[in-house]
């Protein structure tokens, strides 16, 4: 009859590692796709918006790991296994809430972080850094956007250099085949909106992704956790009342 039970033990020990390497996947997967799409904007992010999916990706590959001990653990009956696995678990937990946490806080931090670094790097659009120039199109384009706060920005700054064109990327693409200039006058730009808060909201939107993602998995775990704190108890009464004395 022991042995049954320790069989069923093991069983659901192996259930819970299979519940944590899935969601040691997702995780990754959500950490991946988030940083892919923030390496877009690098140029208008800092680095807290790359430590919270770096830091998801990094707490699924330390699941995938965990699980195998857990696995180990379970099939040898190694009661120190088992309590060293739940010990990285709980380290896992703590990692993930802290993930969930930073998304949040960059979430509440993006348009202070946004208009400080788009007001700097829109200096440096159509001079010698490509990268910028290309990057605010893109962004302009993508998001039907113009300007840190709205278009009067690239007007403004048009006029420090006594010009009156602005990015064409405001005015969105050419109607026909003829080229044309975006300008102040002329051919005002078509996206009244500026790029903090059209951008912004993009950003705000992955950070609460990651920050939902962190604290929900975080939460699924606890529960594991718990589970696999009295299956590892049950399994050292059932091993030491199978140990002859």
């Amino acid at each position: 009859m022991m042995t049954a039970s320790l069989n069923v033990i093991k069983y659901l020990l192996f259930l819970f590692n299979v519940l944590f390497v899935i969601t040691g996947i997702v995780l990754l997967a959500i950490g991946a796709t988030i940083k892919a799409v923030y390496m877009g904007y690098h140029v208008f992010l800092d680095d807290r918006y790359f430590s919270a999916p770096n830091l998801l990706i990094a707490v699924g590959l330390i699941i995938l790991l965990v699980s195998f001990l857990g696995c180990c653990g379970a099939v040898k009956e190694n009661h120190c296994m088992i309590v060293s696995y739940i010990a990285l678990l709980i380290l896992i937990f703590i990692l993930e809430l802290s993930a969930g946490i930073a998304g949040y806080v960059c979430r509440d931090a993006a348009k202070d972080v946004l208009t400080q670094k788009l007001g700097e790097s829109m200096l440096n659009y159509g001079k010698n850094d490509t990268v910028v120039t290309a990057l605010w199109d893109l962004m302009q384009r993508t998001f039907e956007c113009c300007g840190v706060n709205d278009p009067q920005d690239w007007i403004t700054l048009a006029k420090m250099s006594q010009n009156t064109t602005v990015p064409q990327s405001c005015c969105g693409p050419a109607s026909g085949f003829e080229p044309f200039t975006c300008s102040a006058e002329s051919n005002p730009p078509r996206f009244k909106d500026g790029c903090t808060t059209k951008f912004g909201e993009f950003v705000r939107d992955k950070a609460v992704v990651i920050g939902g993602a962190g604290i929900t998995i975080a939460l699924i775990q606890l529960v594991g956790i718990l589970m696999a704190c009295r299956l590892a108890s049950a399994m050292r009464r059932a091993v030491s009342e199978l140990t002859p004395m």
